[in-house]
């Protein structure tokens, strides 16, 4: 591997590894079944800042590796600079995401806007990403309204 590791992600799995360890220490014995609730129960609680830490280290422009830039507004194409950083929180198939992201307000068309939101592809309103808003179709797409 050419590349280091990142560090929030090591030290996500690292405290995974340690949970999944104390789980080891305390079900000696246990059934088959314990082990797989166990074991989901670990993960899954470890899920939303797991998957926070891969999109930290995967999207440019939070990923600690770049000033954010000038960027041009997606109304009216003027260039601007970012103004603050702002929280997004967004449900996930993984559970609650939260990242800090530049946000930009263009004094001209008073459009306000992050390109990381254009990089995910979460749109400016949303509250779930699109994997648990295909998960609620298929839903409701298979059980009944009642």
């Amino acid at each position: 591997m050419t590349s280091t590791l990142p560090t929030g992600i090591v030290a996500r799995t690292t405290e995974l590894a340690t949970a999944l360890a104390e789980w080891v220490s305390a079900h000696r014995g246990a059934t088959l079944a314990e082990h797989e609730e166990g074991v989901l129960g670990c993960v899954r609680a470890m899920l939303p800042t797991l998957l926070g830490e891969v999109v930290q280290a995967s999207t440019p422009g939070l990923d600690g590796r770049h000033a954010p830039l000038r960027e041009c507004c997606p109304r009216c194409a003027t260039r601007i600079e970012s103004v603050d950083w702002r929280e997004r929180t967004v449900k996930t198939t993984c559970g609650r995401v939260s990242y800090e992201r530049p946000w930009y307000a263009c004094a001209e068309c008073h459009t306000g806007f992050s390109p990381a939101d254009g990089t995910l592809g979460v749109p400016r309103l949303a509250r779930i990403s699109a994997g648990l808003q295909k998960w609620i179709v298929d839903l409701g797409s298979t059980t009944d309204f009642r």
